[in-house]
């Protein structure tokens, strides 16, 4: 009989421990300010403290740098679409091929140009406090851009190879 109470006890143990985990979680989620993530559309906004005027004039350029953006990949999407039908048919010629490969390119540099000119409007109208601020964000956007994994490396990644290798590895494709 012994050994089914303290066979209750572990489970009587574990049982308040989900409840007790299931309660820091509801906690977290509705009574945090954020929950577990803010909106990464407020990143600017909370990291550069707008006042009420700016975030109004920052939230309208937000809007319309989205819409514009929006309506670029959805014609880059249908182009992609278009260029990639092209796999069915066997006589088509290369310069086709690169003709709408650099019509995508175009369009992606549209992109890139429409969000240049709107982080353009949104560092003028910075204090310059915050245009120092600005700038450190986003020279630390691009890095992380830049990665390949849009991520810091693994800790495990081991470091270039750069001593004699062995006779049995093959070069590296360069």
């Amino acid at each position: 009989m012994k050994e089914n109470n303290k066979y209750r006890f572990i489970w009587a143990a574990i049982g308040l421990l989900l409840v007790l985990n299931i309660g820091l979680l509801a906690w977290i989620m509705f009574f945090s300010a954020n929950g577990f993530f803010p909106p990464k559309r407020l990143f600017l906004e909370n990291e550069l403290k707008f006042d009420q005027k700016q975030s109004d004039a920052y939230r309208i350029l937000r809007q319309q740098h989205a819409a514009q953006v929006r309506a670029l990949r959805e014609t880059v999407k249908s182009m992609k679409t278009e260029f990639y039908e092209e796999l069915s048919q066997e006589n088509i010629s290369d310069s086709t091929i690169k003709s709408k490969a650099i019509n995508i390119e175009t369009k992606m540099a549209e992109v890139d140009l429409i969000t240049f000119k709107h982080f353009q409007q949104v560092r003028r109208m910075c204090t310059p406090q915050q245009q120092k601020r600005f700038d450190e964000l986003i020279m630390d956007l691009i890095r992380t851009i830049d990665r390949p994994s849009g991520g810091p490396p693994p800790r495990n990644a081991r470091p270039p190879f750069d001593g004699p290798r062995p006779s049995n590895m093959p070069p590296p494709n360069e």
